[in-house]
């Protein structure tokens, strides 16, 4: 995957005046470019430079390895770098294979475009994942936290298990957020206090434990609002953050088994 580039090198001079020149080759890698994601169902990539340029070659596969891929674009058109992609073609991976004039190759980086939540085919420009009521179970994966640009997140009324990935902290553009009827245990997660544009939390009716993290107050929600905060019938344990202590002294979290706090 290599060019050569002659370069004169003089190594010698004769009495007589005669120079003799020998050429070396200097391999010079073939210029690799950067593929990305400009919205949901367009691909980009950086234009290669390389002076003996041939031909992009735009893959897809749903194997992070690339073995098993399948060309979805060819171009010989150096500044011909975008790529709008049809429905049938929404693999998880992708990646661009640059080739010069000698037949070499240079691979782009794998992109990871498109990514299972639940069944459900998502990417980074996902903004809704409503999941009511869908028999859902098992856990909640990490890869959620890639939908940063989500605005509402609904899973309500299933039986999922297992802890709230920290990972919902990179959810900051969530404004609706709800948990709420299902089996979950483990503590609130301290990155909660990241989804500042968080207009509605529903964690009710799970099992979670521990104590009630500081950073919630960070988040500008109506805690009067019963529609707006709901985080009873779990067991989360006092002493509770001071944004959820009304002037009376009464509390906004509802009804919590306390039996395994200290």
């Amino acid at each position: 995957m290599r060019k050569y580039l002659g370069l004169a090198l003089v190594i010698g001079v004769w009495g007589c005046g005669d120079e003799i020149v020998n050429e070396i080759e200097i391999e010079v890698p073939l210029l690799p470019v950067n593929l990305y994601q400009e919205t949901e169902a367009v691909l980009m990539w950086s234009a290669n430079k390389d002076d003996s340029f041939t031909k992009y070659d735009l893959y897809g596969s749903n194997d992070s390895s690339m073995i098993d891929k399948t060309l979805i674009y060819q171009t010989e058109i150096r500044l011909d770098t975008t790529y709008a992609l049809d429905s049938s073609e929404f693999f998880y991976f992708f990646q661009v294979d640059i080739t010069n004039q000698n037949e070499d190759v240079a691979s782009s980086n794998i992109f990871n475009a498109f990514f299972e939540i639940f069944g459900e085919l998502c990417s980074r420009y996902t903004t809704e994942l409503n999941l009511y009521n869908k028999n859902l179970t098992g856990t909640i994966p990490s890869e959620i936290g890639n939908l940063s640009n989500l605005t509402r997140l609904d899973l309500t009324y299933n039986q999922l298990t297992g802890n709230i990935p920290s990972e919902i902290g990179n959810l900051t553009n969530l404004t609706f957020f709800s948990l709420k009827d299902n089996d979950l245990t483990g503590p609130i997660p301290s990155e909660v206090g990241n989804l500042t544009k968080l207009n509605v939390l529903r964690l009710a009716n799970n099992q979670l434990n521990g104590e009630i993290p500081i950073e919630i107050c960070d988040l500008d929600i109506n805690w009067v609002l019963s529609t707006s905060f709901q985080i009873w019938g779990n067991q989360l344990c006092p002493p509770y953050p001071s944004c959820l202590i009304n002037p009376d002294g009464n509390d906004y979290t509802g009804s919590q088994d306390t039996t395994n706090c200290e």
